[in-house]
């Protein structure tokens, strides 16, 4: 199933759409991950899409930044051993790019590629 994030004001309003959307998947045979459907406040994080979602800003998450270090590194040692080709190269890091510009990431772009973005 995709990712899905429903906002309310009201704090009774989550739960009955919690309540009918596991109802609705099941007459699918459909189930949702108990963990990930509770509802929270917006004042805390949300997980969504590889980030944490703050009421003001996104960061990616952690293990999602120490991933793609070692996935870059391993292409780049790819590249100068001739393995593979720039193209491969270049759309890997222009796919990471394009991802993590979606969080405030600026600093930690301008860290792991320099002046190559």
């Amino acid at each position: 199933m995709d990712d899905l994030l429903l906002f309310s004001n009201d704090k009774s309003e989550p739960h009955s759409w919690r309540k009918e959307l596991i109802h609705y998947l099941a007459s699918l045979r459909l189930t949702a991950h108990e963990n990930s459907t509770q509802p929270r406040p917006c004042a805390h994080s949300i997980p969504y899409l590889g980030f944490q979602v703050y009421p003001d800003h996104r960061r990616l998450k952690r293990r999602n930044v120490v991933q793609t270090r070692r996935r870059l590194k391993a292409l780049l040692s790819m590249y100068q051993h001739g393995e593979i080709e720039l193209e491969r190269l270049t759309a890997s890091v222009q796919s990471w790019v394009n991802h993590a510009r979606y969080g405030d990431t600026w600093r930690l772009r301008q860290d792991m590629l320099g002046n190559l973005i």
